[in-house]
């Protein structure tokens, strides 16, 4: 939201924006880490990031940006890839990418590995 205070229910409709195959579901994505409930936006690109939408791989990318979504995104692309749930391909190959350089393993299929 630029110059603007979000209204009640705008995570939701991001959301929903985010999840449908057009592109621009990628800005509703971007859209999200400007909320001032950080909680609420961490919460919302999780779910993102695990369904096979075009606006995935923004979403894993933007859990992996400190500056966006603190510590507290990795964590959230930690747990992701532990448990497996990305399932865009390119969602999929950045996180297996993010994975080796912070040094998880998230399945014995991964391409990239730790070095």
């Amino acid at each position: 939201p630029r110059g603007g205070m979000p209204y009640l229910g705008a995570a939701e409709r991001l959301e929903r924006i985010a999840s449908g195959p057009e592109r621009v579901g990628v800005e509703a994505v971007v859209a999200l880490v400007f909320l001032p409930d950080k909680s609420q936006a961490l919460d919302r690109l999780r779910h993102i990031a695990t369904l096979d939408v075009y606006a995935a791989p923004t979403a894993v990318s933007l859990l992996n940006q400190p500056f966006h979504t603190g510590p507290e995104g990795l964590a959230v692309l930690q747990q992701l890839c532990l448990e497996g749930r990305v399932a865009h391909a390119i969602a999929k190959d950045d996180l297996d990418r993010i994975a080796a350089v912070h040094g998880w393993i998230c399945n014995e299929f991964s391409l990239w590995r730790p070095q």
